[in-house]
């Protein structure tokens, strides 16, 4: 089992690093916020991959500790 790999992309499909220019960031700022419904679906997805990584954690921990 592995982990989930990184993405570098986030949820409106830019890529953070190469593209978090001051320019950008300030456009960011003026951007429309999400409806409630849609905030809620980009959490429960996070929390779903974050919950995925715990678990890879916590298996490779009791490897560990089998050892």
């Amino acid at each position: 089992d592995k982990p989930i790999e990184p993405s570098s992309v986030d949820q409106n499909g830019k890529i953070i690093a190469l593209e978090a220019t001051p320019e950008l960031l300030e456009a960011t700022k003026k951007e429309p916020i999400p409806d409630l419904s849609q905030r809620i679906d980009e959490l429960t997805r996070e929390n779903g991959r974050l919950r995925l990584e715990i678990r890879y954690h916590q298996r490779m921990q009791e490897a560990i500790e089998a050892l």
